[in-house]
């Protein structure tokens, strides 16, 4: 049982009712079943920290088992106990309607581009013409992405954006790097693409141990990033990508 102390009554809940074996990321994933934006915009915001196990009494950070909780909460007054929760009374009551299913989501939109990119990258070898502005856009993108999560760990208040291993697939140098990627040595061209590409290789690899739950979306957005890194390996001297 937890214990709080009031000026003149002491308060309980117990902490059996749950287990605490669901993480703060799975909670917050319960109420996010069909918002698959909003799951996939915080997967990108949220580190670490959202992937400890929840204690009982973390689960009340979410109104609904504060709500349970106070059902099971008692008061200590001269040594006996007394319902927390005297009486409930309903203020506004919730309609039951039928949630809104989007047919684009961020996995379905995330393979789609991943075949594009496949199919686009065949052409450009198999025709010899350049798709240089797919490689600035989607680096570009994926550069401002992480600026986005390092911001939120480095310059913000918020102990869940911390820790972040997003920065590992998004990396904030991307951007602008890939949008000057043709004035770069060549050697050093190939050594960021080694060292970065690795990263992505191992993070698949691992995929299934890694301490933080990535959004599933992540995979084919990562396998984009393998793709064009190849291409750029076999390219003659990792040609520029613009032009």
């Amino acid at each position: 049982m937890k214990t709080a102390f009031a000026d003149d009554f002491r308060y309980v809940y117990p902490d059996e009712w749950k287990n605490g074996e669901l993480t703060f990321r799975n909670l917050i994933d319960l109420y996010l079943t069909h918002h698959h934006w909003s799951d996939y915009g915080i997967d990108i915001a949220l580190g670490l920290p959202t992937d400890d196990v929840a204690s009982p009494a973390d689960y009340m950070f979410l109104p609904d088992y504060l709500s349970d909780a106070f059902d099971l909460a008692s008061i200590i007054q001269d040594g006996e106990p007394v319902p927390l929760v005297k009486t409930k009374r309903l203020i506004l009551g919730r309609m039951d309607v039928e949630p809104d299913t989007y047919f684009v989501t961020p996995s379905r939109l995330m393979w789609a581009l991943f075949i594009f990119s496949i199919a686009m990258t065949y052409l450009s070898v198999k025709k010899e013409f350049s798709i240089g502005w797919f490689d600035v856009l989607y680096f570009s993108a994926i550069g401002i992405v992480g600026w986005v999560v390092f911001l939120l760990w480095f310059f913000t208040d918020h102990i869940a954006t911390k820790d972040n291993l997003n920065l590992l697939w998004a990396i904030p140098f991307h951007f602008p790097l890939f949008i000057f990627w043709s004035r770069i040595s060549v050697n050093w061209r190939k050594w960021y693409v080694f060292v970065t590409g690795s990263i992505d290789l191992l993070i698949l690899v691992f995929w299934v141990i890694l301490p933080q739950n990535y959004h599933n979306a992540f995979i084919p957005m990562i396998l984009i990033i393998l793709l064009r890194y190849w291409f750029m390996l076999k390219s003659k001297k990792l040609k520029p990508i613009v032009g």
